[in-house]
């Protein structure tokens, strides 16, 4: 089955115990973040958690950087479209909207194209918004050069490689962690927060609402 929501404002007939999300918070604008938290939140049941996964500050910098700099040459502006923060910027929004977080990391994941023309094929699969109103010619132009610019920068052992960041986030909800310390307390445990791969396996038996963008690689469970 596959199912389309707008991740911001879909409403589940029963809330989730598990909403899990690959590579699909980087394409929400930075100003409707506090809207997919909160309503992430409100389809959760008590004590529910979300497991996500998206792009992080620096992430594909090289090639925004280039495409950039050849939109100036041109007098053109180069829009980005992304979101990429950094954890610190993203953890408190979760945390306003009553998640805790567990765990966070922000880590390089370079990734490897899987065509023979891959950075331009990433770039028109993926950053189609800057080129919005351009003429064919000169938006060839702009990829030609950007290509051959980072072909030494990018490109190994016949292969081109984006450098993307990656933020991998377990925040749990409150209620979650006030029950597990309250059946403990009679030993005085503290439960270490698992390392994403062993949680993915702990919910497996759950029916996770799975939010993801297609995106190629990168999935949490690697």
């Amino acid at each position: 089955m596959n199912i389309k929501w707008n991740a911001a404002e879909f409403e589940l007939e029963e809330k989730a115990d598990v909403i899990f999300s690959n590579a699909v918070f980087h394409w929400i604008d930075a100003d409707r973040q506090e809207k997919l938290a909160a309503n992430l939140a409100a389809q959760l049941k008590p004590g529910g958690e979300l497991v996500c996964e998206f792009g992080g500050k620096g992430c594909a910098e090289t090639v925004h950087a280039s495409l950039e700099k050849n939109f100036a040459k041109r007098g053109l502006s180069y829009t980005r479209e992304f979101y990429f923060p950094t954890i610190g910027e993203y953890a408190p929004i979760l945390e306003r909207h009553g998640f805790r977080v567990e765990y966070a990391v922000l880590f390089d994941r370079p990734t490897v194209q899987s065509t023979e023309d891959g950075l331009r094929d990433w770039i028109l699969m993926f950053d189609k918004k800057p080129f919005e109103g351009l003429s064919e010619q000169t938006a060839k132009e702009i990829i030609d050069e950007t290509v051959e610019e980072l072909r030494n920068v990018l490109f190994a052992d016949g292969r081109w490689i984006v450098d993307y960041v990656r933020i991998r986030i377990k925040p749990a909800d409150p209620c979650r962690i006030k029950r597990k310390k309250e059946k403990r307390s009679h030993v005085g445990a503290y439960e270490r927060p698992a390392e994403s791969g062993r949680h993915i396996r702990r919910v497996a038996g759950h029916d996770p609402l799975v939010l993801s963008s297609g995106c190629h690689g990168g999935c949490i469970c690697d």
